[in-house]
């Protein structure tokens, strides 16, 4: 009885084993597909940044005030006075000012009203914006993430493309489910039984909801090719 039982979770273990093998291959596909889709979004950057000069742009021009209707002026005056300039995605987003409202009320949801804390939102951002090769999420993030607290060591090593040494365990598990969302589009058991255990219901879906948000973030500033106000990708 013993034997047979022993050869039953043996058999158990190895399909387990077989499994995470391959999940973990699939998941190394995507990273190679994502890396080769950062790759491409670099080359036309360049390419469009070639046809003006190497001056910096985007695809939209910019915003003409005196065109803008009565809801896009109230979202605009509130940007204005909140940051003195409209830049970045909220500057695409402002082309429909309901989507532009409600974005900006989740951006600022994410910041300041939630359970998660701003290092690890931080943290993800930065994981997401690499992944991306975001630039201009990169340069508007990057301070935010050592103000409140990402190591300057582990910045570095995701802007190089390389897994951090974590010495805090939340951090490691914010990057390990970022990755794993934003290259597999799915997270795995073993992920979300982490994430449960160490946040609980209300972060981890906060978690999952912020890295939705900024995984829109980085396509809208790659799909129009928003570039950061110093004219300089902070990504290679």
């Amino acid at each position: 009885m013993r034997s047979g039982g022993f050869c039953a979770c043996e058999a158990v273990f190895e399909r387990r084993e077989e499994k995470e093998i391959e999940r973990f291959e699939r998941l190394e596909r995507w990273e190679q597909m994502e890396l080769l889709e950062s790759a491409n979004i670099e080359l036309l950057n360049r390419e469009l940044l070639t046809k003006r000069g190497n001056e910096p742009m985007g695809r939209l021009p910019e915003i003409d005030e005196s065109k803008l209707s009565s809801e896009q002026r109230g979202i605009y005056d509130q940007i204005m006075r909140a940051r003195g300039h409209m830049r970045g995605p909220f500057a695409v987003w402002l082309r429909n000012a309901e989507l532009c409202e409600n974005t900006l009320k989740l951006q600022e949801m994410f910041a300041s009203r939630v359970k998660l804390e701003r290092r690890l939102l931080e943290l993800m951002i930065l994981v997401a914006a690499r992944l991306a090769t975001a630039q201009y999420a990169w340069f508007i993030h990057e301070p935010h993430a050592l103000k409140f607290g990402v190591a300057p060591e582990i910045v570095q090593a995701i802007r190089e493309r390389r897994t951090p040494e974590f010495t805090r365990n939340d951090e490691r598990l914010v990057y390990d489910i970022t990755v794993e969302l934003n290259t597999t589009r799915s997270l795995s058991e073993t992920q979300y039984k982490r994430g449960m255990e160490m946040f609980g219901e209300q972060t981890m879906v906060e978690l999952v909801g912020a890295i939705g948000f900024y995984s829109m973030v980085a396509m809208t500033l790659n799909a129009f090719v928003v570039s950061v106000p110093t004219g300089k990708d902070p990504l290679a």
